[in-house]
């Protein structure tokens, strides 16, 4: 009513970062996470849900190189 919102979206964030970190943690060779929450701050990681930036998307190529030894 007074003309300030507060969605929390940070806070959302860290749970969303925090879940996805649980998920590599169990079930990935390759991890995301740690570069999305270093960087998110600075720079958009995502166009919409689940349809990463180009900067994620050349960082997960990297590590994924880096991975398989090329």
């Amino acid at each position: 009513m007074n003309g300030e919102i507060d969605l929390n979206n940070k806070q959302r964030v860290m749970m969303s970062l925090a879940k996805l970190a649980e998920k590599e943690a169990s079930s990935c060779d390759i991890r995301i996470s740690d570069y999305i929450s270093e960087t998110w701050r600075f720079q958009s990681s995502f166009w919409a849900i689940n349809h990463p930036a180009q900067h994620v998307l050349f960082e997960m190529f990297r590590r994924l190189c880096e991975h398989i030894g090329w």
